[in-house]
């Protein structure tokens, strides 16, 4: 009986990168991760400067460098993740820097976002880990029910406009699909996998293949994009990727 759905396989990954001794999904520091200066810059240029009692919610938390950034910002912090792993780690974390953040292990393709509003909320590397359209609409659409008035959704996902700079090994199909193979055990596991070519095959990334199309994805959620840029591929054979600010439309 298949049980499990092809964004579980983080927790997995999770566990394997922490026992490796990585603190966080990007290696290096627990404080030097990718979307940092994106996070840092965007805070520069909206409202919140100043502002007390603001609320902030992280989709992906993972291990929480991003939580922990915005904590210190001033931002009373919730961070979710799919993974048991990378939360009791984010927890440990937040803990020894004295940071009142809460975290909880959560699916946010199936179940609500929290009910209450948020000031703020930051997409951790989430979107382009969910593959399916109706899925990726649900979850903007949510999120554009959970900010209040005058609150902002940052966006930070893969973004591949020329396919002849993908990675060979990556295994994208012609919708920007990456998939990844299985072994027969977990083939059968997940709810997702498929079997073709004599193996089986799980999908694990969408990389979109035009920045019109991500800002149209966000627009026809009800988001209205305020800023956003392109950025090239930050190491060989890996994608590039666009960043928006966005409020309610």
């Amino acid at each position: 009986m298949r049980v499990a759905h092809y964004y579980e396989a983080h927790e997995a990954e999770y566990a394997k990168r922490l026992a490796a001794g990585q603190v966080a999904w990007d290696g290096g520091a627990y404080d030097e991760f990718f979307m940092r200066p994106f996070v840092a810059r965007s805070l520069e240029r909206s409202n919140f400067r100043g502002r007390a009692g603001l609320r902030a919610l992280e989709l992906g938390c993972g291990t929480g460098p991003l939580c922990c950034q915005l904590a210190e910002a001033g931002f009373d912090v919730l961070g979710i993740d799919i993974s048991a792993t990378a939360i009791a780690r984010a927890r440990e974390v937040a803990a020894q820097r004295k940071l009142a953040i809460t975290f909880e292990v959560g699916d946010v393709c199936r179940h609500p976002l929290p009910g209450e509003a948020f000031d703020l909320i930051v997409d951790g590397h989430l979107l382009h880990c969910i593959v399916f359209e109706h899925e990726r609409r649900r979850l903007l659409e949510q999120v554009r029910g959970a900010l209040k008035p005058g609150g902002e959704f940052w966006v930070e996902t893969m973004l591949l406009e020329d396919p002849r700079g993908a990675d060979p090994a990556w295994h994208l199909d012609a919708h920007g699909v990456v998939w990844a193979p299985l072994d027969a055990v977990r083939g059968k596991l997940y709810t997702e996998a498929v079997y073709r070519d004599g193996g089986w095959w799980l999908p694990q990334r969408l990389i979109a293949r035009s920045r019109a199309a991500l800002l149209a994805e966000l627009e026809s959620a009800g988001l209205r994009v305020i800023e956003s840029e392109c950025y090239p591929p930050p190491a060989p054979l890996a994608p590039g990727g666009l960043r928006a600010r966005c409020a309610v439309r």
